[in-house]
């Protein structure tokens, strides 16, 4: 009897099992997965499973977990472990089990618990892997449903939209699209399809209201080859929007789609404007030293601009353009109503560089500080907002006056040489003479026990010239490159280097081959790279490509003649190394020159950015101890900005030459000047120089002077000379008259016995 009731009980449990929710078999093993179809429910317990022993690489699997199978009807499925009572995870393959294709996998959608939602083919078999987070196990319900698509799942069925048009729908049901690379990669939610005819307006696509967490596309081309127009995931919220301009004629596709996995129900509103008349390049309004323009980015659109110039650039967005007036300008969105971003370019409309960058530098506004301009270059500015961001703004352009460079007046390039000038000629020599003065022109050429540094006007040596160096490869050194002439640093010769992609240059041929980035000590210091040019040093990254290409180049080149060449090492647009730091670019060189040993340095732009290092950058030398350096003002190790300006490293020890004086072949002495005294007609004077190189060598320069006299003048004028003497002839008297005396000190007379020898008397 106690046999039966327990049986009839066993019996009633079987009764109550519904076709919607029931315990089945749970298999560990994908080859045994137990099947399923739409509109099941299945509960089970992952606890004392295994892990999945295939390592398929779809999503997390270090957890115990069991396995179904699904053949696919052609539509949608949604597999939910929504209500399970752990931490779960849901990875869904196709193929086999031998080979299993990824198709999805999904962690937290609702809550700790996990859902996916994928197409699954008519006829082929899915793979549902129910497991754990990170060794999670326990208690799981799966359903898996099978919704009836929206009309417009499909581009091709896509629902035209016009201006003022709202409508409502649901992500429910689809299934994830395929979307061109980077437009909105990747997509794993549910999507649906609008059309929209252009008018030739600025047409703004809003889900602000929506019931979930969206994201919105806007694509254009056809929907066999869409093209990414424009995107945005949080504008409102949790919700998105997006502004285009709309060509006359033109079809545009919009995708409305969840972040993730999320689905749920939507309000897309179409609203068009016409655009403003500075909504492109072209139209940019010229604004001018002392100005202030207001004005708002709302009915704007985005537009196309060079890459690497912006953290993102999916928001409203309109130009202006200013001249540059040779010194320090700045650009400035300071006190406007939204979160703005500002990126300025130089060149043409049609062919824009990226020039400087800037997202927060006044609370979440933007400002640029260009330290120098160009004079009478255009500069073209774009005014936008953060992640789709738009709103009202003022625009102001301050300019002081530019500051005159320290060493204008200095010879760029004291190329070896003596000059003694133009022959003199004069009326009259006088015996005695006069004396004339020589001095040559020689070019200081010092020894480079010290130096001094002074600011100089910005004239590069051309960028993008020569052979290119660490180009696709960040943080590294050259091998050794051999040098176009000797050059003396700090007291001794070189005929070789290394450039370190960071900035700088060494004469330490043994270092590398990683160059540093990391650093905070100040020029000089043994911290820093010894025996080195610093020009500009900071974290720059040759890798960083902007589409398929590098976004810099880096090279070095040699330029003129010997004994007057230079050797130039130049970073051109270098993006600044990690995350918000990329859209920074860096251009600068350094200039060697052979036999005067000048060091020159020129920054064409030289932006900051303090989340990465600090910021810090140092322009400088130092010694191979690094115990003697030297740095411009301002501009040691630290986090300054730098545009338009040139520095100059001068030798300033002792001098190298020395001049010899002769006339008409005979010695006259040494020295740097001689006075001479002509005593006939014509008389020539030359003078060499010879210069002392540090490796040993010399090299002479000749040149000389004639200087004619009209007539030789004695400063006396006679009149007589007599001479009385006693008849004992013991005494001699001497008598003279003259008629003038012009620089005249003093009479000498002397005597001779036999008319060849004399004595002053």
């Amino acid at each position: 009897m106690k046999y039966a009731i327990s049986h009839i009980a066993a019996l009633f449990a079987v009764a109550l099992i519904s076709w919607t929710e029931m315990a089945m078999a749970q298999s560990d093993l994908c080859a045994g997965a137990t099947p399923l179809v739409c509109g099941q429910t299945v509960t089970g317990n992952t606890t004392g499973f295994g892990g999945d022993p295939l390592g398929i690489g779809c999503g997390t699997n270090n957890s115990p977990g069991v396995w179904f199978s699904f053949v696919g009807t052609g539509g949608s499925v949604v597999a939910s472990l929504c209500g399970s009572a752990f931490d779960t995870y849901i990875t869904v393959v196709s193929g086999t089990c031998a080979a299993p294709i990824c198709v999805a996998f999904n962690d937290d959608f609702c809550g700790f618990q996990s859902q996916v939602t994928f197409t699954a083919a008519l006829g082929v078999t899915y793979y549902i892997n129910v497991h754990g987070f990170f060794g999670a196990s326990g208690a799981y319900t799966l359903s898996l449903t099978c919704p009836i698509p929206p009309v417009n799942e499909t581009c091709a069925t896509a629902i035209p939209v016009v201006c003022g048009s709202t409508v409502t729908g649901s992500t429910a049901g689809a299934a994830p699209d395929v979307l061109p690379a980077g437009c909105l990669m990747p997509v794993n939610a549910p999507g649906v399809w609008y059309s929209f005819t252009g008018t030739g307006q600025n047409v703004q696509f809003s889900l602000c209201g929506s019931a979930f967490d969206t994201r919105i596309a806007v694509l254009t081309g056809t929907c066999a080859g869409l093209v990414c127009a424009a995107t945005n995931d949080d504008f409102c919220g949790a919700q998105s929007q997006t502004s285009i301009f709309a060509a006359v004629g033109i079809t545009y596709y919009i995708y409305v789609t969840g972040f993730g996995t999320a689905s749920g129900n939507f309000t897309l509103n179409v609203t068009c404007t016409n655009p403003p008349p500075n909504e492109i390049c072209s139209g940019a309004i010229l604004i001018t030293c002392g100005q202030t323009i207001t004005g708002t980015t709302a009915g704007a659109t985005a537009d196309v601009i060079p890459l690497g110039c912006a953290i993102n650039n999916n928001g409203p967005a309109i130009w202006y353009r200013f001249t540059g007036n040779g010194g320090p300008m700045t650009i400035s969105l300071c006190g406007s109503s939204f979160n703005t971003q500002l990126s300025l370019f130089t060149g043409t409309c049609g062919s824009l560089s990226c020039y400087w960058y800037n997202d927060d530098a006044c609370g979440t506004q933007s400002q640029i500080a260009l330290p120098n301009t160009i004079s009478g270059q255009s500069y073209f500015v774009y005014v936008y907002g953060l992640n789709g961001a738009s709103g009202a703004f003022n625009l102001s352009l301050t300019c002081p006056p530019p500051p005159a460079p320290s060493c204008f007046t200095l010879q760029a390039n004291p190329c070896p040489s003596i000059n003694l000038g133009a022959d003199i000629a004069i009326p009259s020599c006088t015996d005695p003479c006069t004396p004339i003065t020589l001095t040559p022109t020689i070019p200081a050429i010092n020894a480079t026990t010290s130096y001094t540094v002074c600011g100089i006007p910005y004239t590069p040596y051309p960028y993008n010239t020569g052979t290119g160096f660490s180009i696709g490869v960040d943080d590294v050194y050259t091998g050794i490159i051999n040098l176009p002439f000797n050059f003396c640093f700090f007291g001794t010769n070189y005929t070789q280097c290394k450039v370190g992609s960071n900035g700088l240059m060494t004469f330490n041929v043994a270092a590398g081959p990683f160059c540093p980035w990391a650093f905070t000590a100040t020029c000089p210091n043994a911290l820093l790279p010894t025996n080195s040019i610093f020009g500009v040093y900071h974290d720059i990254d040759p890798a960083i490509l902007c589409g398929a290409t590098p976004c810099g180049d880096a090279r070095y080149a040699t330029f003129g003649t010997a004994p007057c060449r230079v050797f130039v090492v130049s970073w051109d647009n270098l993006p600044h190394f990690t995350g918000a730091c990329n859209p920074l670019r860096t251009t600068c060189e350094i200039v060697l020159y052979e036999t005067s040993n000048v060091i020159e340095v020129f920054v064409e732009g030289k932006p900051t950015c303090t989340t990465w290092n600090s910021g810090n950058a140092l322009i400088g030398i130092q010694n191979n101890t690094g115990t003697i350096g030297y740095t411009p003002p301002n501009r040691n190790t630290g986090p300054w900005t730098a545009a338009y300006e040139g520095w100059r490293f001068t030798p300033a020890g002792a001098s190298t030459s020395t001049v010899t004086w002769q006339q008409q072949g005979t010695a006259l002495g040494t020295g740097n000047t001689i006075n001479v005294c002509p005593s006939q007609a014509t008389q020539t004077y030359a003078a060499t120089v010879t210069y002392n190189l540090c490796n040993g060598t010399q090299l002479q320069y000749f040149d000389d002077i004639i200087i004619t006299c009209a007539m030789i003048m004695l400063p006396v004028e006679w009149l007589s000379f007599d001479i009385t003497s006693k008849p004992d002839v013991s005494e001699v008297m001497c008598n003279w008259k003259v008629a003038s005396e012009q620089g005249n000190h003093y009479f000498t007379i002397q005597r001779s016995q036999d008319a060849e020898k004399w004595e002053d008397i």
